[in-house]
């Protein structure tokens, strides 16, 4: 039986049960009937003008919470467990619950159960399982988004880790992983090896090595390099059940460099869709000066474009620059999103400003740009459509 989980303090609080609540539960029903509480799940209620002024992710992890709550043998599993350490979820995002042994649990429309992964991740990161458990579970936008957030988290140094936890490494792997200085060799970006899973053989030597050659983004600490080969040898350690691909498929795709859950989705449709994934944060510098002219969301550069562009050590890892004397018509992606502007007028407008005047010196050397909202990424017709009208490649 897996200990049970712990929910936070400050989720606790806010889902009110019989005995939290020091009430009968015929008390706490009663107050759901006025509309003052609004009822989660059997036992479990919250209030309801509290539920309502949350967004969909705060209203998920409440939910999740009070099955946790009331039901000791569950723990939360893949997206769940990635939302309740603060990552986003999307509007059609199901609840995710695992139980070493039969539970009654009644079945709902948002609510999927899982078996427990066993021996096969005993003694891995959590993150590490966590990221398996969403790749084979849910859909590749929400994958991402639990990794962006997790391995964000490495970035920012919120936590640390030193080594495999469960794997020893050859020395290929261990070599590979270890962020020497950079020099004119290893600065210089070299686009990633075809795709092709079907030629991956769980346990086999060199699956690490080939599996690596494949990730079409990548990571900028070690940290989150470390843990993502964690994941690639838990792959390969679970093997071929059921999601295997699936799991291979999404982890070319993880990467701590978003800046926000727009691109990680953008990101997704672009695999869903057929495009080729756009290169993410790159740093755009005037060839004459070396000023760094603005990072832009994502990126998809022309082949002359491409010889250009090398990596650079800064406070947030090693990011991808170009000082190009011309764009040659590379591609931009930015998005337009609330959460960039200030609530007040002169702050929008001046963020208006900032970013006219940052594209149009990005513009003058020789880029193109396609601007994009979250509403383009909801519509993935009509996404494909305007990304196809804007040139980008396909895969």
């Amino acid at each position: 039986m897996a200990d049970q989980y712990v929910v936070s303090e400050g989720l606790a609080e806010q889902v009110l049960t019989a005995k939290t609540a020091k009430v009968t539960q015929q008390a706490l029903a009663q107050k759901a009937r006025r509309g003052k509480l609004l009822r989660l799940t059997h036992g479990a209620y919250v209030d309801a003008a509290e539920f309502a002024a949350q967004d969909f992710s705060g209203q998920y992890r409440l939910r999740a919470a009070a099955y946790l709550l009331t039901h000791p043998d569950l723990r939360p599993w893949g997206i769940t467990t990635a939302a309740l350490a603060g990552a986003p979820v999307l509007t059609s995002s199901k609840l995710h619950f695992a139980a070493d042994e039969p539970l009654y649990l009644k079945r709902t429309s948002d609510l999927v159960l899982h078996e427990g992964l066993g021996d096969a991740a005993r003694g891995c990161r959590p993150e590490a399982v966590t990221l398996y458990e969403c790749a084979v579970s849910a859909s590749l936008g929400e994958t991402l988004l639990a990794a962006a957030h997790l391995l964000h988290e490495l970035l920012l140094g919120e936590r640390g880790i030193t080594r495999s936890a469960s794997y020893e490494l050859d020395g290929d792997i261990t070599e590979a992983l270890v962020r020497l200085p950079l020099d004119a060799e290893t600065s210089q970006y070299t686009a990633p090896a075809a795709v092709d899973l079907k030629g991956l053989e769980p346990g086999a030597r060199g699956f690490i090595k080939s599996y690596t050659a494949m990730r079409q983004t990548r990571l900028a600490s070690t940290a989150a390099e470390l843990l993502w080969c964690e994941y690639a040898n838990l792959c390969s350690a679970i093997g071929q059940r059921r999601g295997f691909r699936q799991a291979l498929l999404a982890g070319l795709y993880f990467s701590d460099q978003q800046d926000s859950p727009a691109e990680t989705l953008l990101l997704a449709r672009c695999v869903e869709l057929g495009f080729k994934a756009p290169l993410l944060q790159v740093g755009i510098q005037h060839p004459g000066t070396g000023q760094l002219l603005g990072r832009v969301d994502g990126l998809w550069p022309t082949a002359s474009l491409q010889r250009s562009l090398r990596y650079a050590d800064t406070q947030h890892g090693q990011l991808l620059f170009s000082n190009a004397k011309n764009g040659g018509g590379s591609l931009v992606v930015e998005f337009d999103g609330r959460q960039k502007y200030g609530q007040n007028a002169e702050d929008y407008l001046a963020t208006l400003e900032a970013e006219r005047l940052r594209q149009n010196s990005i513009t003058n050397l020789g880029y193109r740009f396609v601007r994009l909202s979250w509403e383009d990424l909801v519509q993935p017709d009509a996404l494909a459509a305007t990304l196809s009208s804007a040139g980008v490649p396909r895969r």
